[in-house]
């Protein structure tokens, strides 16, 4: 691991570098204003700009995988900070309101690697990709429901959810069952593709291994949804 740190007009960046020849390389940056008595927008222009700078010249090529701002005050600075991030959402994006140690209100943390792909999924998440192996982010995501637990279970839930569309959406599985009742209707097939489902378990039975419980629909107009959650495995 390599260490380094840069300095830039009221602005501090430190850099932690996992250096690999003909692989990826991966970059965690920490990046602070120095100067506590300036503005909230001053100190954040500061960090943006060391950031932009950072990219530019001592990581080029490197690309932000995820990305977490630290703020004193998220509920007033946030909005200002999004705005001004707009065209740069290239990654996972949280915002916690954590005020920095030294008195300022801003600082940035970065995750960035070097000879990826990387892409925002129709469901949201982004994807990282390297040759024949993927990553999957999330990042920004908040639940209104009455109490912590309550928001914690519905947020992991749709990050389930999100995952599993991704290895299940669009794909050929093989069903458990041969009857599938759907309404007053039965329809006999050993295959189907699948268009949409929802997952109601991520545990399936002992004797299901392998198998991913599946609530999907027959016909391309939405016509058929089946009723009665058959497990399904992937050929």
């Amino acid at each position: 691991m390599k260490y380094t740190s840069y300095s830039y007009p009221s602005g501090r960046a430190e850099v932690a570098a996992f250096v690999v020849t003909g692989g990826v390389t991966e970059y965690h940056v920490m990046i602070h204003a120095t100067d506590p008595k300036q503005t909230y927008r001053e100190q954040m222009n500061v960090v943006l700009d060391a950031y932009a700078a950072l990219l530019k010249k001592e990581l080029s090529g490197a690309v932000a995988v995820f990305k977490r701002y630290f703020l004193s005050d998220a509920a007033n600075q946030a909005e200002l900070l999004l705005a001004a991030t707009a065209e740069s959402s290239d990654c996972a994006l949280s915002v916690v309101e954590q005020p920095p140690l030294d008195g300022t209100k801003i600082a940035l943390w970065a995750y960035l690697q070097t000879d990826v792909q990387t892409r925002v999924l129709p469901n949201g998440l982004y994807e990282v990709k390297h040759g024949v192996y993927r990553q999957l982010w999330m990042g920004g995501s908040f639940n209104r429901a009455a109490n912590s637990e309550y928001q914690m279970r519905l947020l992991l839930n749709d990050y389930a959810m999100q995952l599993m569309e991704e290895v299940t959406l669009g794909k050929t599985y093989t069903l458990s069952v041969d009857d599938v009742n759907s309404g007053d209707q039965f329809y006999h097939f050993n295959q189907l593709q699948v268009i949409k489902y929802q997952l109601f378990s991520l545990i399936s039975p002992e004797n299901f291994a392998g198998y991913v419980r599946l609530h999907y629909r027959f016909f391309q107009d939405e016509t058929g949804w089946h009723s009665n959650y058959p497990y399904a495995r992937q050929r």
